[in-house]
């Protein structure tokens, strides 16, 4: 039981728990590139390296784990 979309609503079907990682990720890479390399380019390789890094850390997370085990079990991944 849980909360579940029309099948009318198609473009929902785009947002992923992938896809918020990748969001928080970027967002999260923007401000510690602006605060710690204030004069590089703004997707430059600091930018796509730190990127990587928190992805790959928020993957790793057991929240982030449990979570997307448990959409996967709903079937809403």
């Amino acid at each position: 039981m849980g909360y579940s979309l029309p099948a009318e609503n198609l473009l929902a079907y785009q947002f992923t728990f992938s896809k918020l990682l990748e969001a928080i990720a970027e967002e999260v890479a923007h401000c510690l590139v602006r605060e710690f390399y204030p004069n590089v380019e703004e997707h430059g390789a600091e930018f796509k390296e730190i990127e990587k890094s928190i992805l790959t850390y928020l993957k790793q997370e057991k929240i982030a784990r449990l979570v997307k085990r448990e959409l996967e079990r709903n079937g809403t991944v």
